[in-house]
């Protein structure tokens, strides 16, 4: 019995060994399997990362550019508006001056007619006042002569 039961504990220890060794085989199998599917998930992650990075990348460059240009067209209009409101502003500024200085001139005119008229009706008055003197200057010589 101790040679069979020796025969039988080898068999045992053995066929132990060798499910074991298969169970390390299968494991190790399964290992490598997992690893490379691992590494098919991380290059296909990776893969999609780049992808998504750089989709994100080139719509943020669409919506930067798209901002731009709508800034820029504000920018424009902005400007349009200012130059048409600074042209508006001068063109009533100058029809204000044109009226400013019809206005004056107007009364300039108004004032030079009547100093005209006021200095026509003063050379008229001293050209009586002198007629008179002489008138009266010659009535006194007159009068002179007729006394003696």
């Amino acid at each position: 019995m101790a040679l069979s039961d020796l025969k039988s504990g080898s068999t045992d220890e053995i066929r132990m060994r060798n499910h074991r060794a298969l169970a390390e085989q299968r494991h190790q199998i399964e290992m490598e399997q997992i690893k490379d599917k691992q590494s098919e998930e991380l290059q296909r992650t990776i893969e999609e990362h780049a992808y998504r990075s750089e989709k994100l990348r080139q719509d943020y460059e669409v919506q930067i550019s798209s901002e731009a240009e709508r800034l820029e067209e504000r920018l424009r209009s902005a400007r349009e508006t200012g130059e048409s409101k600074i042209e508006e502003t001068r063109a009533a500024k100058e029809q204000e001056l044109a009226r400013l200085k019809s206005s004056y001139q107007e009364k300039l005119d108004d004032y030079r007619k009547h100093s005209e008229e006021q200095l026509e009706r003063l050379r008229k008055e001293l050209q009586r006042s002198t007629q008179a003197l002489h008138e009266q200057a010659k009535a006194a010589e007159r009068s002179k002569v007729t006394r003696s």
